[in-house]
């Protein structure tokens, strides 16, 4: 039993070697020390992150976001319910309103009178409410009936809305000056110009009911106050 050393600690193994190794091996050990710190440090100034092996792909993001989450289904819902069925419609539609709005607002500054006895603002209001009405029903049809191909506005047909313009011009001068007689015709006249057929046929039959039954209705049914002959023949 005497020739067997008992185990030693660490602490004392490392004094016995730094006790067995002189001066010169501590400097080597050290210098050692100090070439793998350099290489760590310089391995970490080097080192790049590698990208992930496993990363969602943009298609599959936006699939999910389109699809499958609540959100992406509500913006679709909205999308559909917003779209614009047809163009035409759309804006044909918020045109009646905006100038039924507009006759209606300024038929107010008159007198209505009564039904037996409208005034002057009896009937552009009626009219300016049911124009604004039915552009109304023409803005939410085309909001809600799909249309193929969307019904997309062409180019603008200058000739027919000048005519048109240059129609309602004239009969406004001419109502007063020329009588219903006269610028009745004319108004059926110059309108049927602005369209792509136009027949004299068609338009002096239409001239001539439409003047018998203005005559009928506003002037022996309502007794309005409204010029038949031209004022150069009354005179």
């Amino acid at each position: 039993m005497g020739g067997v050393s008992a185990p030693r600690s660490r602490s004392a193994r490392h004094h016995a070697r730094q006790a067995a190794t002189g001066p010169a091996s501590r400097v080597c050990w050290s210098l050692r020390a100090v070439k793998r710190r350099k290489k760590r440090a310089a391995a970490a100034l080097t080192w790049k992150p590698q990208p992930r092996s496993q990363t969602p792909s943009l298609e599959w993001c936006e699939s999910f976001s389109s699809d499958e989450s609540p959100f992406g289904r509500r913006q679709h819902v909205e999308e559909q319910r917003l779209k614009i069925k047809s163009e035409k419609d759309f804006w044909s539609g918020l045109m009646f309103i905006v100038i039924g709005a507009a006759f209606a607002w300024g038929a107010t500054n008159y007198s209505f009178g009564s039904s037996a006895r409208p005034g002057p603002a009896y009937f552009p209001f009626g009219l300016g409410v049911l124009m604004a009405l039915l552009g109304g029903l023409i803005l939410f049809k085309a909001l809600t009936f799909e249309v193929q191909g969307g019904d997309k506005i062409g180019p603008w047909a200058w000739k027919p809305l000048g005519m048109i313009t240059a129609t309602v011009a004239i009969f406004g001068w001419s109502l007063p000056h020329l009588g219903m007689v006269v610028a009745l015709p004319i108004l059926v006249v110059v309108a049927a110009l602005a369209g792509d057929e136009f027949h004299w046929k068609d338009a002096l039959i239409n001239s001539i009911i439409l003047t018998i039954g203005s005559w009928f209705i506003f002037i022996w049914g309502l007794n309005l106050t409204l010029p038949l002959w031209p004022s150069f023949l009354i005179k």
